[in-house]
């Protein structure tokens, strides 16, 4: 996989290096990640909602690139949460709603193709949910 450059590898070797990142410098977890939460209105009422302009576009692009859609929204949620303890973050803003925070993190999904997700998260009051998650090319370096 390494000498054919394929795809799947690039991701992998991405993920990896995430990851490590994530234990070499264990001060750039997102804070309270085992306990984050992701609202079910931001899965039916947002990404996959034909009604919701802004959500169905990202949702269509996760719908085809990672096979999540309305129908199988649940396990792209767990996966979401599960990997906000694997990845770091870097804080985007800070205002009157809290701490917000990037993630990059690697989805593999139902279709067996990785993708880039960045996913926004909101922390206030020791409390931590998912705000935002979309599909981000990566650049054919490997860099972000």
């Amino acid at each position: 996989m390494k000498r054919a450059g394929s795809e799947y590898f690039q991701f992998m070797h991405l993920d990896y290096t995430r990851q490590i990142q994530l234990l070499a410098h264990p001060e750039l977890a997102l804070p309270n990640a085992g306990h984050a939460t992701a609202a079910e209105d931001k899965f039916v009422r947002y990404l996959f909602n034909p009604a919701n302009k802004d959500g169905w576009a990202k949702g269509v692009v996760f719908t085809s690139r990672l096979g999540y859609d309305a129908s199988n929204w649940q396990p792209f949620r767990e996966m979401l949460l599960q990997n906000a303890t694997k990845y770091p973050v870097t804080v985007h803003r800070q205002d009157e709603h809290g701490t917000h925070y990037e993630q990059l993190t690697v989805l593999y999904g139902n279709k067996g193709k990785p993708a880039n997700v960045l996913v926004s998260w909101s922390h206030k009051d020791g409390k931590t949910h998912l705000t935002n998650a979309y599909l981000k090319e990566v650049k054919t370096d490997g860099t972000d």
